[in-house]
């Protein structure tokens, strides 16, 4: 978890300028691309020249002077051999893969595809520079020969990104800064306390501990102020035949900067509901978590009570998955069950947990 405290450093922070990148793309020799990439069935009246970009519009190309990362199926090149697709390597080289062999894959528009939704190398490399440099107090710029630099920070950032918060003599922001967090019973969390005294906090453990728990509970505590991302506590604990969360319980203490004062809060399930929703402080959060890298079709949707009938898996190689699994994790897993919904089964491992104390 990481994040600037406006307490203690005043800056604000801004994302990079988009990239403006003029060098020349990654091509193929023309000798070596495979037949498929040269199957195109357009019939297009236009000259094409060669090292020139072309899109698919309806039956026809139309030149382009960008590629469009998105519509890789529909876009074209002109090489010295004629007309034909971009490469798979020449478009993961464009997201920033190399080392690879995409050319080979079996699916290959599912690969055009699974190319096209993955994180942008480049993109993600430029927003971690300019953070890290945020954070050690300089100001990130790119200079004219590619080299990067560190300049001074001066009081003005160099680039700005118009603020999508909306300030006026007539709105108050909430500045409200969190202290600590006590966690009566949460999970596998018992009395625990945790202080945010500092610029950065850092939670540690073991797989299973509890981290992403308190994440989560932090997540959920503030109600947000202009963002989108209102996160509920029954999108990180669903209820389900095996866990209900009734008695859990956790309490925040936080600094309202605007009134001058310390309060307290607490977050409590006695029976199906969460209480106390209403009164949440205001401030926008944003949660990201190993959930944001899995698929969407993956994903659990679903966040009222999930009601499934549980068996014990009875795999030939169950044991041999139980003892991979705890030299792994370095749990004593002690039997495999499938969880079966209307819709969907799944497999869980179960053992009993050592609560934090």
């Amino acid at each position: 978890m990481v994040g600037i405290r406006n307490d203690l450093y005043h800056d604000e922070f801004y994302f990079p300028q988009e990239m403006q990148d003029e060098r020349l793309m990654y091509q193929e020799k023309a000798e070596e691309i495979a037949e498929w990439y040269r199957k195109v069935p357009i019939t297009s009246d236009i000259a094409l020249e060669e090292g020139k970009y072309y899109l698919k519009k309806g039956r026809d190309l139309e030149e382009t002077d960008f590629i469009h990362i998105g519509k890789f199926k529909d876009m074209f090149i002109a090489d010295a051999w004629g007309r034909r697709r971009f490469t798979h390597n020449e478009y993961a080289r464009l997201k920033g893969f190399s080392g690879y062999n995409f050319n080979n894959c079996k699916n290959k528009y599912d690969t055009y595809r699974k190319i096209a939704f993955a994180s942008n190398v480049f993109v993600v490399n430029k927003i971690a520079s300019v953070l890290k440099a945020y954070l050690m107090g300089v100001d990130f710029a790119q200079s004219s020969d590619e080299n990067t630099e560190l300049i001074t920070v001066s009081e003005k950032p160099v680039k700005k990104v118009k603020n999508t918060i909306t300030k006026s003599e007539h709105k108050i922001i909430p500045k409200i800064k969190l202290n600590s967090i006590h966690i009566d019973n949460l999970k596998g969390i018992k009395n625990a306390d945790i202080s945010f005294d500092k610029n950065l906090t850092a939670i540690m453990g073991v797989n299973g501990a509890g981290k992403s728990t308190i994440l989560h509970a932090l997540a959920c505590v503030f109600k947000p102020y202009e963002s989108k991302e209102n996160y509920k506590f029954s999108f990180f604990f669903t209820p389900t035949p095996d866990s209900s969360w009734k008695n859990s319980k956790f309490s925040i203490t936080y600094f309202d900067e605007n009134m001058q004062k310390e309060n307290k809060k607490e977050y409590r399930k006695n029976k199906d509901r969460w209480a106390r929703y209403a009164d949440r402080p205001q401030r926008d959060t944003y949660f990201i978590g190993i959930e944001t890298c899995v698929p969407e079709i993956e994903k659990e949707s679903q966040t009222s009570y999930i009601d499934y009938k549980t068996s014990l898996a009875k795999e030939r190689n169950a044991d041999k998955i139980i003892r991979a699994a705890a030299y792994v994790l370095n749990k004593n897993y002690d039997q495999l069950n499938y969880h079966k919904t209307k819709k969907k089964e799944s497999f869980r491992l179960s053992l009993q947990r050592i609560p934090w104390r």
